[in-house]
């Protein structure tokens, strides 16, 4: 319980939970500055250290990670790739450009230069132009045939039930005579 003169002693209650916290949430080490002595102090869980340990700990600390730093070089990095993306965004636009230009000449190979070797080669290769235009005929056929192919069973189909029908009424013709 706490009392008047003991009121400077930390009263702790028993139902503290102590939770276990990453060590990013502790402050292990904090650096002050004393502006009369223009000393650094160096107080580990609130305890002063000695000379010694405050120097040690003070270039460990400033020497064992710069965030801002870190921070700088992530930032320069984006600013590099961004344009690294810029330049291949360009290169790619231009060799599109170079692409469609040299596509819309249709420049005529001169074969008088080739060897006969060379010659044979390129003369006996495919039409690959007439075998693509000779497939999108292809497959029109085919579409039309598919089609005429279904009309067809329809017809068939419905020309069976007429004849079955006629068959039909054949059949009970012939008996209606038969028995008279």
């Amino acid at each position: 319980m706490a009392t008047i003169s003991n009121f400077n002693v930390d009263f702790k209650s028993e139902k503290t939970i102590h939770k276990r916290r990453s060590s990013v949430f502790h402050a292990r080490l904090s650096i002050a500055h004393n502006h009369q002595k223009d000393d650094i102090e160096v107080i580990t869980n609130g305890n002063r250290s000695n000379k010694k340990e405050k120097e040690c700990n003070a270039k460990d600390t400033v020497e064992a990670f710069n965030l801002r730093e870190y921070i700088d070089k992530l930032r320069q990095e984006r600013k590099d790739w961004q344009q690294e993306y810029r330049n291949r965004k360009d290169q790619r636009r231009n060799l599109t450009k170079q692409k469609i230009s040299t596509e819309g000449q249709e420049q005529v190979l001169d074969i008088n230069v080739l060897t006969e070797a060379e010659k044979a080669f390129v003369l006996t290769r495919p039409n690959y132009e007439h075998i693509c235009k000779n497939s999108q005929k292809l497959l029109d056929v085919a579409l039309k045939i598919s089609t005429l192919s279904q009309h067809v069973h329809k017809l068939n189909q419905k020309f069976m039930e007429r004849m079955e029908g006629n068959i039909l009424r054949a059949t009970a013709n012939i008996i209606k005579i038969s028995e008279k």
